[in-house]
Formats: structure tokens, C-alpha cells, sequence
């Protein structure tokens, strides 16, 4: 009897945080309840359901305890509840505030002069029309979305009320006021119809705040050339600063939610665009993207949103749909991020289910609820609609499939699998070409595709295309790293990746004034003198590709820079082949592919430089923020020294 009591104080002291008694009194009560729980059970640990008061406590995944109150007796919570100032996590997700949230004064004059940089800098009429210009161009929104084009609107509709307040001297009662509005809960409308996400929105919260500051940041980085009307304009006359400063007041908004603790679908979609806006202003490898990267993941993980949406049968389906799209966003983000600075993805497939949002437009998701479900109904088994319209929701869903890919070739190649590299390595790219072959034909990019469509949805299909080159850019690399037999298939690839992003340099004139445009077609033999030709174009290509003061500008006149040594080693590299490779046109590609290359050339011929395989081991080659994620890879140039003219 004495042996089994101790074992039952073994398990409840188990239980028991090391640093208990440096925790607050909710923990020691919270401990004790669940000490007494566990003298009244049997020495394991329950997990039947009929044990309804221990599996409110524990987490029966992972046997982890959890801060619920449904263990302690009424007046215990009471007590524990009051003392809460942030709210917690649950099992199902994070807490409600339990006591109202004062601002103290240095608080509300952050507030206030948060709100005066608004009024001063942000609210011309003519940002107005270029934000209104922007979804116009695009469309549905591929960042932002609806919830985000409402917290726009919503700033929007209450700027007069604003300036109002600052004539009157009355700012600081405002800042006050949306401290009030941001602790309490946020209560999503049970239709999104008839402008009722605005209308929630009105009472301004300090996450809509940071998320209007966020889309004036991407517009005026996004856009290239403006017209005239806009560029006399004093906040339009050092963009990269008007941007970099929206960037800063929306990290500021960000840090007064957290001090207020509300955790929302509203903080999400916040954390996806500064995010997003991180990666324009300062560019992808900077350490304000990978921390803000962070924030998001942590963000899903605490809302529970990485356990999917399956069971959520008490949530509108319009905000369900809105979920999965962040999801889906942020899933890309983090493999995006993650590829570019060779770190390991945060948002694990082990832990994760990212849920494939339903191929509708925005103004369906939105439209009214009787609408919604008929255009549900008919969509196909898989999700995809069936007119071969392309909505964000498309790319959405395509990139999900592709960034899945993407996750197993980072574990791949940042993880610490050893063994059988070359194998897995070709089972995923066994995988990747399977996953294309499925994607819908109106997903995939085609030169034909021009002047069909509009030139962004154009785009969307050819970041796409380019996501799949590159992942299978990625392996190839990887499998010629052990083994000098894929070396052409990593030619091959790379030369068609070149050649798809040069098409969309040369097709500029149609795209306007924020994106680029030409036809390709491509080549039936990798011919050595078309290759020089399209790296040369890529070099000269560079100059207009991006901007001064751009996030990745650096980056890009670092590339530039290694495009031209790069080439200048092909030029004075003569060594020719043991057997030419044919360039007539009616060669196929595996007959161009099938010419012996000279054993002693090595791929590293030209990675020799230290700057050049420096830069190659930790740059993946971005293009402006409007190609979402654009990634062609950074190697264009595989072992040309091997082909003659």
C-alpha cells in the first residue's frame, strides 16, 4: 500500500513545474487540484473518456498540462480568473481576457502618435485611389484578402472622425478608445455579406490600424512607375522611406495588440502582411523577416489554426475559407523565407494540416451565404472550380501542393538524413512531377497564354511554374552534388527556368507599371550560344528588375555581379566536347542531353570562386514583391563550359 502511495506522489509531483514556486497562486491551485485528481485514480495516467475531469486538464496528445479552469471548484476560478492579466492557451485555442485592459499613459501616447503619423502622412485622398487602383489592377487581393481590404475601408470611413478628434485636441480619448475596442473579443459577423465585415470593423482596433498601415507599405513599394498624377507627390518622393516608415508604424500597432493580449483571426492576418511588407522593405534575408516569420507561426499555433478546420462546424463557412487562405499564406511564407536564408521551416508537416482553401473569388466568399454554398456546389470532387477561372484561392491551392514539396526537400537537405540521399531525393522528385501532372490544366502556364488573359493572372500561373522548376532545381543540385550523372537533367531544368523568367522580362510593355512582360519558345537542344545570349539579357535585365532603395536591390546587383563573372569564365573556357552537341531543330532533347560531356570537367568549374559559391550556398534570386515568391534558381548556369557553340 505505501509503495503504490508513493508511486501516486511520483506521478502527481511529475506533474509539478520545477520553478512551481516562483509561479503565480493559479498555478499552485491549478497543481494542487490535479494532484488530488491523480490520488483519486489509478497509478497511470487516465485517457478514457469517461475520466471527463482529467481530460479537461490534460492534453491527451501529448499528456501536457494545460491551464484549465474546469478542474477547480467555483470559487477557486473565480479566484484565478481575476488575477489574470494576458489571457492563456487552451486546448482549443487562446483565452478571453478576464478583466477589462487599462491603458496606462505611455501607452495611450504611443496610441496618440501613432494616430497623428496616420492623419499627417497616410490619409491623402490620392493613397485612397491608389490602394483602390491596386485591387483594382489585381483584382482579388493575393495578400491581403477581404478581411484585409476591410480593415482598409474601415480606417477609411472613419477619417473624418479622426481628424475631428485632432482638431479638438481629443486624440489621446481616442487612442483610449481603441485600447477598449482591441481588448474585447473580436466578433466575427455570422455573414460576410452586405459590408458586415466593415461594419465590425468600424470600431477601430488597433490590429485594423497595423493592417491599413501594412497595404499603404506594399502598394507604394509594389508600384514601379506611377503616374503623373501621383508622383508629384511628397509622400510618393522617397518611396523605399514612405514604406519603410508604414513598415515601422504597423510593427508599432503590432507591439500595442500584444501588450493588450487579444489573440484573433485579426492578429494573424496583421502578422501575415508585416510579414509580407518585411520581405519588400528590408528584403528576404532579413532578420526582421525571419523574426516576424516567428510572430506568425506563433500566432497560428496559439489560435490552434495548425490543427486545420475539419470539425469547425459552429464557424462560418466565409471564415473558414479566410482561415485557410492565411494558412495557406503563411505556409508559403515560411518555406519561402526558409529556402532563401537555408534555415529549417517552422510550420512542420508533423504538427501541421494546412487544408487547401475552396477555389472561389473573393466576392463569393463574401457574397451572401445562400450564394457561398451554391458555388461550393459547384465546384469538382477536388475542390477546383469548373469554369478554369484563376482566383488567388487557385495559386493558393496549387502552391500548398508545391511548398509541400518544398518542406521535404528542405528536410532533405537541412535535416540530417544521411542515408539513402540520392533515393529520396529521386522519390521527391518522383512526387513533384506526379503533383504537376495533377494540378488543372488552366494552372498551368502557357506563352500561349498572353493576350488571353489578364497579365496578373499570367503572373500567378508563371510563379507557380517557377515554384515547381525550382524545386526540382533544388534536387537535381542535390543529387549531382553526389553524383556527376545528373548533371544534365540540372542543365536542362535551369536553362528552361532562365528562359521562362527572361519571357517575362521581355513582355514588360504589357504589364504596366508594376510587373514586366516577351514570348518564349523554348529551345529543342541546350545550345551553348542561346544560353550566353539569355544569361547576357538576364545581366542587362538586372539594371531594370529592381529599383534603388529596393529591400533586395543589394542582392540583386550582387547577383549581377556574379551573372557577369560568371560569364565572362564561360567565354574564356574553349574546352570543347568529345562529341558536339547537335543544334538542329528537329533534335530532341534527350538526344541534345545524350552527347558525352568530358569527364574531367567538374560542375564546380564555376563555383570555384569563393564569392560565387558563397552566394550560391545562401541566395535564392527574388524578383520584386509583385511576383509573389517568384524563385528561378540561383545556379542559371549549370556546366556550360562542357557545351560548344
Amino acid at each position: 500500500m505505501a509503495r503504490r502511495q508513493r508511486s501516486k506522489s511520483r506521478v502527481a509531483a511529475a506533474l509539478v513545474p520545477a520553478d512551481v514556486t516562483q509561479r503565480p497562486l493559479e498555478t499552485l491551485t491549478e497543481v494542487s487540484s490535479l494532484t488530488a485528481l491523480s490520488s483519486n485514480s489509478s497509478s497511470s495516467l487516465p485517457i478514457s473518456s469517461s475520466a471527463t475531469s482529467i481530460s479537461a486538464a490534460f492534453d491527451l496528445a501529448t499528456g501536457l498540462v494545460t491551464m484549465q479552469t474546469s478542474v477547480l471548484s467555483p470559487t477557486e476560478a473565480g479566484r484565478t480568473t481575476s488575477s489574470r492579466q494576458y489571457p492563456s492557451l487552451t486546448r482549443t485555442g487562446v483565452s478571453h481576457l478576464q478583466q477589462p485592459f487599462h491603458a496606462n499613459s505611455s501607452l495611450v501616447r504611443e496610441g496618440e502618435n501613432i494616430l497623428q503619423l496616420l492623419l499627417e502622412h497616410y490619409s491623402h485622398a490620392d493613397l485612397e485611389e491608389l490602394v483602390d487602383n491596386w485591387y483594382t489592377d489585381l483584382g482579388d487581393s493575393p495578400v491581403g484578402g477581404p478581411l484585409a481590404k476591410a480593415a482598409w475601408r474601415a480606417i477609411q470611413s472613419n477619417l473624418q472622425n479622426l481628424h475631428s478628434s485632432r482638431l479638438l485636441n481629443r486624440l489621446q480619448a481616442t487612442s483610449r478608445d481603441i485600447f477598449e475596442h482591441t481588448s474585447q473579443p473580436l466578433n466575427m459577423p455570422t455573414t460576410a455579406a452586405d459590408g458586415a465585415l466593415e461594419k465590425e470593423l468600424c470600431a477601430i482596433r488597433w490590429e485594423t490600424v497595423g493592417m491599413y498601415f501594412a497595404l499603404i507599405g506594399m502598394v507604394i513599394a509594389s508600384a514601379k512607375n506611377l503616374s503623373t498624377s501621383f508622383s508629384d507627390r511628397q509622400w510618393f518622393g522617397d518611396r523605399k522611406a514612405t514604406s519603410s516608415d508604414a513598415f515601422d508604424a504597423c510593427i508599432r500597432c503590432e507591439a500595442l495588440c500584444n501588450r493588450v493580449g487579444q489573440v484573433n483571426d485579426l492578429s494573424m492576418w496583421l502578422a501575415v502582411l508585416a510579414t509580407t511588407l518585411s520581405t519588400w522593405c528590408f528584403g528576404d534575408d532579413s532578420c526582421q523577416a525571419w523574426r516576424l516569420m516567428g510572430n506568425l507561426t506563433s500566432t497560428i499555433f496559439a489560435l490552434n489554426y495548425h490543427k486545420g478546420f475539419q470539425d469547425d462546424m459552429n464557424t462560418p463557412t466565409y471564415l473558414v475559407e479566410l482561415r485557410k487562405r492565411a494558412m495557406a499564406l503563411s505556409h508559403e511564407l515560411d518555406k519561402s523565407l526558409a529556402t532563401f536564408v537555408g534555415r529549417p521551416p517552422r510550420l512542420n508537416k508533423s504538427y501541421c494540416t494546412i487544408q487547401l482553401p475552396l477555389d472561389l473569388s473573393d466576392s463569393v466568399i463574401i457574397g451572401p451565404a445562400e450564394l457561398l454554398a451554391l458555388q461550393i456546389s459547384r465546384l469538382d470532387g477536388d475542390g477546383w472550380n469548373k469554369d478554369m477561372s484563376v482566383h488567388p484561392a487557385s495559386r493558393q491551392r496549387a502552391i500548398v501542393w508545391l511548398s509541400s514539396i518544398r518542406e521535404e526537400i528542405l528536410e532533405l537537405s537541412l535535416g540530417t538524413i544521411t542515408q539513402d540521399l540520392v533515393h529520396e531525393a529521386q522519390k521527391i522528385l518522383t512526387r513533384a512531377s506526379s503533383t504537376w501532372e495533377t494540378m488543372p490544366h488552366f494552372m498551368q502556364y502557357e506563352p500561349s497564354l498572353w493576350g488571353r488573359m489578364a497579365p496578373s493572372t499570367i503572373l500567378m500561373l508563371l510563379s507557380i511554374k517557377l515554384e515547381y522548376l525550382y524545386s526540382k532545381f533544388l534536387l537535381f543540385k542535390m543529387l549531382v552534388n553526389q553524383s556527376s550523372s545528373h548533371r544534365d537533367a540540372l542543365i536542362q531544368i535551369s536553362h528552361e527556368t532562365l528562359g521562362l523568367v527572361l519571357s517575362v522580362m521581355k513582355k514588360r510593355d504589357l504589364i504596366g507599371s508594376h510587373r514586366i512582360d516577351l514570348e518564349w519558345t523554348p529551345s529543342v537542344a541546350l545550345n551553348r550560344s542561346t544560353i550566353i545570349q539569355d544569361i547576357s539579357v538576364l545581366i542587362s535585365c538586372c539594371d531594370w528588375l529592381i529599383e534603388s532603395g529596393k529591400g533586395n536591390y543589394e542582392l540583386c546587383k550582387q547577383a549581377q555581379s556574379i551573372f557577369s563573372k560568371a560569364l565572362d569564365q564561360i567565354l574564356n573556357n574553349e574546352v570543347p566536347l568529345t562529341h558536339p552537341l547537335p543544334t538542329s531543330p528537329t533534335v530532341t532533347n534527350n538526344d541534345a542531353l545524350s552527347a558525352k560531356l568530358p569527364e574531367a570537367q567538374n560542375l564546380d568549374t564555376l563555383t570555384q570562386d569563393l564569392q560565387w559559391a558563397a552566394w550560391l550556398d545562401t541566395v535564392d534570386f527574388q524578383g520584386e514583391p509583385w511576383l509573389e515568391m517568384l524563385k528561378p534558381p540561383t545556379n542559371f548556369f549549370g556546366d556550360l563550359d562542357d557545351y560548344s557553340y
